[in-house]
């Protein structure tokens, strides 16, 4: 099951409590499970493909896309700071804090979606190849949002 890592993840973060420095480590995990759903192995470098495909799959309008593309920028750019040994700074740490959950739900909500889509869809790469085809063909992507039946039920 291609979701197993992403769900492991997911189920860890959400059994820590929210010490700061269990943050950092939650950030980390919750990007490392969105990398390993939205990109291939050779794309994980990818940021800016990481947040589109989260916002193609997940958003209802243009609005909330744009939305979730900059909210997965700003935590892929956070995480980067931590593994890479930058400081964060107040700013960030501050957001970091706030958002930590929306993230987690992120992650949640990518989850339920991959499940729903292999159902159908047979390889990582034809999956992620119909999320990007989505962006400029309305039709895949309404496709696509009428088979996310567990997500839909998630709310």
């Amino acid at each position: 099951m291609r979701c197993l890592f992403a769900l492991h993840i997911y189920l860890k973060g959400t059994a820590e409590n929210s010490d700061p420095y269990i943050l950092f480590d939650k950030v980390i995990d919750y990007t490392m499970g969105l990398e390993s759903l939205y990109l291939l192995k050779e794309e994980w470098h990818r940021r800016r493909r990481l947040s589109r495909r989260v916002s193609y799959l997940l958003a209802k309008d243009e609005n909330e896309e744009n939305e979730l593309c900059e909210l997965v920028m700003r935590f892929h750019e956070i995480r980067n700071d931590i593994v890479h040994a930058s400081l964060v700074n107040r700013e960030d740490a501050e957001f970091l804090s706030e958002n930590i959950y929306v993230y987690e739900d992120i992650l949640r909500k990518s989850i339920l979606g991959f499940l729903d889509l292999n159902l159908k869809i047979q390889t990582k790469e034809e999956l992620l190849n119909k999320i990007d085809v989505s962006k400029s063909e309305p039709e895949v992507r309404k496709e696509i949002h009428e088979s996310l039946k567990l997500l839909e039920m998630a709310g």
